[in-house]
Order: structure tokens, then C-alpha cells, then sequence
């Protein structure tokens, strides 16, 4: 972990960008910590230590991942429809897999592809939309259909969805454990006031989403940074179903550090 430029006390510089991004910088080993997808986590598992506490999960409807829809499918009836990928989210795109294969016994016909794509091309029924682009399609899209994958995976399993994780490099935590301790007691502390702080800070970033400040903070209220027992056993149940459904490595133990 570098200094920022112009630093005098932390140890680390931020890098900000999309989940698909920080899993590959951190696999890299060109970052040392990031906030990954839960999917990329358990992928490459033998490298990673995760951060207590800590995490990016929803009980219940989250608000920013749908399968959108052009017509009232039920997900019984999606066997053989197009559905177009978003490339920004493995643990999105995995979940909906998850969702129509596991829990639906259904094989549609995927795709990665915009929603430039999606519009342009009938034959497309479906997109997994994530981020400020779902938020925006279900405030001014009435003539679309929205499946909450958050909220179809707690109805199927009775527990919250862990979307993203505090990933820290196995490496970087043998090597230097004191920054690591040191950079987690700060982002404890970055969420406690960003929670106290909750109500100015959607006022001040509601536009990019193209939401009013009242709707961009009943959204974050939706949205647990915590990680106690329950996203454990959540997080050790998405790892066990794409274990048994898919590709995918066994994962035994969670490795969360002890701080």
C-alpha cells in the first residue's frame, strides 16, 4: 500500500471504480484491499483474507439489481428466452443464474450486452441491469417488468444476499497487519459518519442516479454495510449452491481475519 500523493499520515491511496474493475486489480495483486464481489472472493479464495464486519448486502429487496423484462414472464416461463448480461457484476450475473436455474429449473439463452442492445433487439425478453442504470429504468420505465434478485433470493432462502465483501490479499495481511488493522479502523469510521451523515449525503449525489434526495436515502437505508452471523451463513450458502450448481470452487471456510 502506496501514500497518496501528498499524504502525511495514511499509509494507502483509494482507487475508485465498478466490482469487475477492483476484482481484477485486486487478482493482480495491483491493489492490496478492495471491496470485491462476494462471486470474485470465493473464486480465488486461497489468496484473499476477508475484513470483519464489513460488507455490502441486502435483506430483501436491494432496489439495483433486476432481470428486466419486456412482458410479464413469470421465471417459471423463461426456458429458452434471450436474457443479455451485464459485464459489470459476476455476483450479479451468477445470482440471476442461480435464481432461473436452481430455484426455477429453467435454461434460458444468455448473452453480455448493453441496454442500448436489449432496446434495438426484440429477440432479446430479458436484461440484468445493476447500479444507477436499474435505479433510473424503474423510476421511468412503467412499461418494463422488474425482478429484485435480492428480494427473490431472500423469499427462496430466508436469508440476506451479500453482494461485496472486504477482500484483503493473503499477502499484504502477513506482510504488514498493523496497516491493514489501522486502514480498517478508518473505514469503520468513514461508515459510522457516513450513517450519521446519511440524509446530506443523498441530497448531494440523489442527481447521479436521477433520483430526488428523499428516494436516493430510502434506497442507501436499504443497503446493510454490516457483516455479522447471518451474512456469514448467507454468504457460506451462495458459495455451497454455485459450488453444487456450477463451476465453481469449494469453499470451506470464509477466512475472515481476527482483528
Amino acid at each position: 500500500m502506496e501514500p497518496a500523493q501528498g499524504a502525511t499520515t495514511a499509509p494507502w491511496q483509494v482507487i475508485e471504480g465498478p466490482p469487475s474493475l477492483l476484482n481484477r486489480l485486486l487478482k493482480a495483486a495491483e491493489i492490496d484491499v478492495g471491496l470485491i464481489s462476494s462471486y470474485a472472493y470465493g473464486l480465488d479464495i486461497q489468496n484473499y483474507c476477508m475484513l470483519p464486519n464489513l460488507g455490502i448486502s441486502a435483506v430483501g429487496a436491494v432496489g439495483s439489481v433486476f432481470l428486466i423484462t419486456r412482458k410479464a414472464h413469470g421465471l417459471h416461463e423463461m426456458a429458452g428466452k434471450h436474457i443479455l448480461l451485464t459485464s459489470q457484476s459476476a455476483t450479479s450475473v451468477n445470482l440471476l443464474r442461480l435464481i432461473l436455474e436452481r430455484f426455477y429449473q429453467v435454461m434460458p439463452c444468455y448473452e453480455c450486452g448493453t441496454l442500448a442492445d436489449f432496446e434495438a433487439n426484440a429477440i432479446f425478453d430479458g436484461y440484468l441491469a445493476i447500479g444507477d442504470e436499474a435505479l433510473q429504468l424503474k423510476k421511468h420505465r412503467p412499461d418494463l417488468h422488474f425482478f429484485d434478485l435480492a428480494e427473490i433470493w431472500m423469499e427462496k432462502t430466508g436469508l440476506p444476499f451479500v453482494f461485496a465483501v472486504w477482500a484483503v490479499r493473503k499477502d499484504t495481511w502477513e506482510r504488514t497487519p498493523d496497516t491493514v488493522r489501522a486502514l480498517y479502523q478508518h473505514i469503520l469510521t468513514c461508515y459510522r459518519n457516513g450513517l450519521r451523515e446519511l440524509e446530506n449525503i443523498s441530497a448531494r449525489v440523489a442527481f447521479r442516479a436521477g433520483l430526488t434526495a428523499r428516494e436516493c436515502l430510502n434506497y442507501l437505508r436499504g443497503i446493510h454495510l454490516h457483516f455479522d452471523s447471518t451474512h456469514i451463513k448467507a454468504l457460506a450458502c451462495f458459495f455451497e449452491l454455485l459450488h453444487e450448481s456450477f463451476d465453481y470452487p469449494l469453499v470451506p471456510d470464509l477466512h475472515i481475519i481476527r482483528i
